[in-house]
This record gives structure tokens, sequence and C-alpha cells, in this order.
């Protein structure tokens, strides 16, 4: 496709185009998009293509990782109780290992709106150091997103750069032990109760 719109006298567009890449010094999946645009040589016929190509990939794999979370709904809707809720959860973040670098899952206290706490974690080592309490309130950005994903029902997206040094060390990616670069604050609605968690999906 690429080919045919470099030789082409029309303008021509790509939809997203998959492509294996080697960046950040390892092997991840891209996506990109293209614009060709014919360019006329001196006598108005066709002489050459001037080609734009856009990455896209963090809006694609945003996307993907949206649905690991749409799945997990679904997939609770029948759970019964709590425990049995934590287990399905983090069984369904471990299996989507590829669209979930790393998770914290976090319960809100009933009698405080500003304090979480610690159920499980996914793609951490054994040895973390999440805090098995979260006080929100003295994380700004966090407690600002926390509260934008409850009262939206949808996740809200932050930068990892405006956490605190103490929660960015921790969240890695399993597969390559990079350092995320965004958050994700996932809401969880089973029932009439809300179960708001905190999960790193988009850190690749």
């Amino acid at each position: 496709m690429v080919a045919r719109g470099r030789d082409s006298d029309h303008i021509m567009c790509g939809e997203e185009q998959h492509n294996v890449s080697i960046r950040h010094g390892h092997t991840e999946d891209t996506w990109w998009t293209y614009r060709s645009m014919p360019i006329p040589n001196g006598n108005g016929s066709f002489g050459a293509s001037y080609m734009t190509c856009c990455d896209v990939s963090a809006v694609h794999i945003r996307r993907r990782r949206e649905l690991v979370i749409e799945q997990i709904e679904s997939q609770i809707i029948s759970v019964l109780d709590t425990e049995q809720l934590w287990k399905e959860i983090s069984r369904e973040l471990e299996l989507a290992s590829s669209d979930v670098p790393c998770a914290l899952l976090y319960c809100k206290r009933a009698d405080d709106s500003s304090h979480f706490e610690l159920i499980s974690v996914v793609g951490l080592p054994e040895d973390h150091t999440a805090p098995d309490l979260l006080d929100a309130s003295i994380h700004a950005p966090l407690e600002l997103a926390i509260k934008q994903a409850i009262d939206s029902g949808v996740p809200s997206v932050l930068p990892t750069k405006v956490l605190s040094p103490e929660l960015i060390s921790l969240l890695r990616s399993r597969q390559h032990q990079e350092q995320c670069r965004e958050l994700a604050v996932c809401p969880l609605q089973v029932g009439k109760l809300s179960y708001p968690f905190r999960c790193c999906i988009n850190g690749e």
C-alpha cells in the first residue's frame, strides 16, 4: 500500500498499519498511518510523492488496554463476594501481560474517601514496596485522577512523572522492566457497589 502511494498521482491515505519495531532496546508492536501527496514536475505531470507517516501506537495501545478493563467488568458481573472479586480481577490482569505492564489493585475505604487499601499487585516483584495504605490526599495529581475516574466511571490517565518518587519507582513493565510513562486510574463497578482500583495499563 505504501509502495502504491509512493508511485501514485493521487492523494492516498493509509489506515493503521501494524509493524513490529525495535525501540527502547527491544521489539514492540507499533501502528502507523500515512498520507501520500503527488508532487508535479515542471510540465505539470506526476513527478514524485511527498509522504508523511504518523506514529499512532500510543492511541492504539491505550484503546486496546481499555478493552482489558471492559473485559474484566464483564467477567465480574456474577461475583458473589469481595474475595472472589479480587481473585477474578487479579487473574484477568495476570493473563493480560502484554496489555498490563503492572497493576496495583486498591480498594477505597468505606469511611474515608482519601485512603485506599492494597488488595493485590500484578507484575511486581515479591519484595515490592507498594504502600499497604495509600493516602491519595498527599498526591494531589493522583487524588484528582481518582476523583475524575470515580465521578465519570471511565479511566483517568496521567503521566507518571507527576507522581512521588516512591510511586514512580514501583511502576515498571513486567516484560521489559522499563519505567512506565503513564498511569491509568480505572474504577470498577460491580452491581451497585464501586471498587475503584489503580492500574498502570499504558506504560510500555
